[in-house]
Formats: C-alpha cells, sequence, structure tokens
C-alpha cells in the first residue's frame, strides 16, 4: 500500500515535471535542408517539382526547389522573333539574383545547359559585389556547361549571332561542374585538331537526330556513381573551390546509329575499342600521368652504399645532438569541409 502511495506520487512529480519543461524551453527551428534555385535548359523556361526533384539522381530530393524562370530562348533556333541567348540570359540572372537576396537560409543556385551561363554570369556579379551573401550560405551548381565546353576557345570574346560573351568567373563560392563525357556542349575537345574526337563530340550533343545525346543523359546521372579518376577539385585565390565530375560514357556516340540499325554488338564493340582511344586523345586529361615519386626513405644506389662503408669512422660527419621534428608528420591533417 505504502509502495502504491509512493509511485502514484512520484509518477504525478515527474509529469508535472516534463510539462513545466516542456512550457517553459523554447522551441528552436532548425533547418535541415537548402533552398535549390533551379533553372532548366533551352526552351524549357518552367520546369515542374517532380523533374527538378530527379536532376542528378535525386541531388536536390531533400531540399526546397524553387524554379527560376527565363525565357530560355536563342535566336534563330527559337524562332524569327525569339529573344537572343544574351537577351534571355540578362532575364535570367535578374531573375535569379532576386532569388538570391530574398531567399533567407542556405541556397544552392543550379543551372542546367543553357541556363548554366547564367549561373555564370551571377557568380560573376557577385564576385564584384561587397553586399554579395556569405560563401557559407551560397553554392553553384552547373550541368553541361557551353562556357566551359564548346565556347571555351572564345572566351571573352563577343559573338555577335549569340549576342553574348562567354566566361567563366573566378568567384568565391563552391561550384559543382558536371558534364558527361563526350557532350559537344559541355564537354568539348580541348584539342579540336581531333577531328574524330571533335565530330562524336558534335553527335554527342543530341542536336542530330537518331544519335545517342550524352548531353541530355548527364542532366540525371547519379554523381555518386562517378568514379573516383573522374572527380577533380581545384581552389582559387578567392578560396572557392570547384568539383569537376565527367560523366562517363562507355560507348562512343558516333557509334549508337549502328546499334540501333541492327549491327551486331560484337562489331559495334570491337569497333568501339578501336576508336575511343583515338577519341581520348582529343582530351588532353587522358594523357598519362607522370608517377607519384615514392614515399618515405629509399636505398641508396649500389656506388653510394659501397662508398658510405668504405668511409672511414673517422672522417663521417657527426650526428647532430639536437632533436629534429619532423614537420611534415608533426602538422594536423585538414579535411576540406563537404559542399555542394
Amino acid at each position: 500500500m505504502a509502495f502504491d502511495t509512493w509511485a502514484r506520487f512520484t509518477g504525478g512529480a515527474v509529469l508535472g515535471l516534463a510539462t513545466v519543461a516542456a512550457l517553459s524551453i523554447p522551441s528552436v527551428d532548425y533547418q535541415l535542408t537548402a533552398t535549390a534555385l533551379i533553372l532548366s535548359g533551352n526552351d524549357y523556361p518552367v520546369i515542374d517539382d517532380a523533374t527538378m526533384a530527379a536532376i542528378l539522381g535525386g541531388y536536390f530530393g531533400g531540399d526546397t526547389r524553387v524554379n527560376i524562370y527565363w525565357p530560355a530562348q536563342t535566336w534563330p533556333e527559337s524562332g524569327p522573333d525569339s529573344l537572343t541567348l544574351g537577351e534571355s540570359i540578362a532575364v535570367g540572372v535578374d531573375n535569379l539574383d532576386a532569388a538570391i537576396r530574398s531567399t533567407p537560409g542556405p541556397k544552392v543556385a543550379a543551372g542546367i545547359s543553357g541556363s548554366s551561363q547564367i549561373i555564370d554570369e551571377e557568380m560573376r556579379r557577385l564576385a564584384a559585389d561587397p553586399h554579395a551573401p556569405g560563401r557559407d550560405e551560397l553554392s553553384f551548381v552547373v550541368i553541361g556547361d557551353a562556357n566551359r565546353g564548346i565556347l571555351a576557345g572564345f572566351t571573352g570574346v563577343y559573338l555577335p549571332v549569340l549576342n553574348y560573351t562567354p566566361t567563366v568567373p573566378e568567384t568565391q563560392y563552391d561550384v559543382t561542374v558536371v558534364t558527361g563525357e563526350y557532350d559537344g556542349f559541355g564537354d568539348w575537345p580541348d584539342r579540336p585538331w581531333n577531328l574524330l574526337a571533335d565530330l562524336n563530340a558534335f553527335v554527342g550533343t543530341g542536336t542530330i537526330p537518331g544519335f545517342e545525346s550524352v548531353h541530355y543523359q548527364s542532366i540525371w546521372a547519379d554523381l555518386s556513381q562517378v568514379p573516383a579518376e573522374n572527380i577533380t577539385t581545384t581552389t582559387n585565390a578567392k578560396g572557392g573551390t570547384t568539383t569537376t565530375y565527367v560523366v562517363p560514357t562507355a560507348e562512343l556516340p558516333l557509334l549508337r546509329p549502328l546499334r540501333d540499325n541492327g549491327v551486331p554488338d560484337q562489331v559495334v564493340s570491337a569497333l568501339n575499342a578501336f576508336l575511343k582511344p583515338i577519341v581520348d586523345a582529343g582530351y588532353s586529361r587522358n594523357d598519362p600521368r607522370p608517377p607519384r615519386p615514392p614515399r618515405g626513405p629509399q636505398p641508396l644506389p649500389p656506388a653510394q652504399r659501397a662508398a658510405r662503408v668504405d668511409t672511414p669512422k673517422a672522417l663521417r660527419p657527426a650526428r647532430s645532438a639536437h632533436k629534429v621534428t619532423n614537420v611534415r608528420h608533426s602538422r594536423q591533417r585538414s579535411i576540406p569541409a563537404s559542399h555542394r
């Protein structure tokens, strides 16, 4: 009986304390996701939420997604009365800039295909703005960016037909660059005299019917499946880190019509094995890399070992009495922070 009375008393007291604590402790609103400000490609000024969620294998799936409008026109391809690419980009930059400045909390701005150039122009605008958002608040993603591909050779050159000057600015923000291997828009050969590589990249854009569009496929690629050797990271003088993903393409886009028209798989595979090294030679990234120097102390060559043995002990230099600290191993390794 006494135990039952004690249990009821203590249970009620605990419940009362919990209720008081719940009422007295202020709630904190933790923002666990970012806001993704997403622009679509040419001819698609507006995209729905389901499409945005599927980009890059669900890269923005956990974010609050906002579609940023831009005209998505490129005269004359979009029609005789359409805007030039430069005019379309200008509208998109103003809309994106307004969204960045009016959206609180962490955010990532992403451009696909033609709208990647909007991202480049916005980064250029923010680089010159002393009131730009902090680099810990904003990052960028570009997919199939022509400024880093087919237009890279025209950086800083005004192109009248496009009414646009291609540029890749140095930015203080972290940038994720995604390009499909052999996508002529985002992955044009940096050795254009390799005509086979040029042709393969051109058909990889998907602008010619019957050929596989590497450009389109890279939009949906899962970045977690990109092999480590296809990922590079650089940091510029402003502290911005650019991480580039080259989504691998197993078969040359140039060969796709053969397979679709009934050419045996063995024949297509043999042609791919023969032609791929020739095409890959059009990209300097595929050049053999020099071997890394070995780590740690290495054995002396035989001649030096013999000389050391024959040297009288009295003539050998005395060891220092001071202890030498290995600076390289005494420093703490820094692990780069993850970023979008």
